[in-house]
Parts: structure tokens; sequence; C-alpha cells
């Protein structure tokens, strides 16, 4: 079981501009946003710190709005994510049927093809059959 593909040797350096890229890529697509909602939590904590003494029952409400939100931003994320499904349905809807029309009619060709070419196939032991019972008869008969 030598498979050659694990023989080969992987270069051992690996090629700056994909690494640059990757790393750029990377810095902008989790770092920064990653780095943007820790400050936005941080800078919502120090504006609700500064605003003063707080009665338990406004602490509780601040909560729950804190934990609604990150479901609210999941819902409209599924939403979104709902709407253009059923966007892609729809013009997947207009797209297909002529395509399913053109497949009827090679699988409608094709079907015909094959049942030309095995009546073709069998027509000549049809033919033996038909005079081997003929004769068959004959012979039976005298």
């Amino acid at each position: 079981m030598s498979d050659p593909l694990l023989k080969t040797k992987l270069p051992a350096t690996r090629n700056p501009h994909t690494l640059r890229a990757h790393r750029r890529e990377s810095f902008w697509q989790i770092i920064l946003p990653l780095l943007l909602v820790v400050g936005l939590v941080a800078w919502l904590m120090v504006q609700l710190l500064q605003a003063g003494p707080a009665s338990s029952e406004q602490a509780a409400q601040v909560a729950v709005i804190l934990l609604a939100i990150p479901l609210l931003l999941l819902g409209i994320a599924l939403f979104l994510a709902l709407v253009v499904l059923s966007l892609g349905v729809a013009r997947l809807g207009r797209w297909l049927p002529p395509q399913a029309l053109r497949l009827q009619d090679v699988a409608r060709s094709f079907n015909s093809q094959t049942q030309r070419a095995a009546g073709l196939a069998i027509r000549p032991l049809l033919a033996i059959e038909s005079w081997a019972m003929a004769l068959n008869r004959l012979l039976k008969r005298g």
C-alpha cells in the first residue's frame, strides 16, 4: 500500500504571497470584528457603570436587553438567510423547467434508440424461434 501521494514532500517554506494574503484576510475577517465587539461591550459596560447607582430592577432590565441583542442579531441573520434561500428557489424555479424539458427530450431520444437497438438485436432470435416452432408443428402433424 505505497501511495505515491503520501511520499511527495511538501515545500519547506510557504509561499510568501499566499501567507501574507491569509494573514490580511484573517485580520479583517476575524481579529478586527472580534476587537470591535469586545470594544463595544466594554464601552457599554463603562457607560452603564458611570450612570450612577442603579436599582436592581434597572440592572435586570439592562441585563435582559444585553441578552436579547445577540438573539435579535441571530434572528435577523436567519431571516436574511431565509429570504436569500427563497429567492434562490424562485430563480431555480424559473431556470429548472427548460433544463428539465431538455433532459426529458434527451431521455426520450435515448429510450427510443435503445428500444430500436433492442428490437434489431432480438429480431433474428425471434425469427429463428418462429421458424423452429413452425417446423416443430409440421413435424408433429406428419
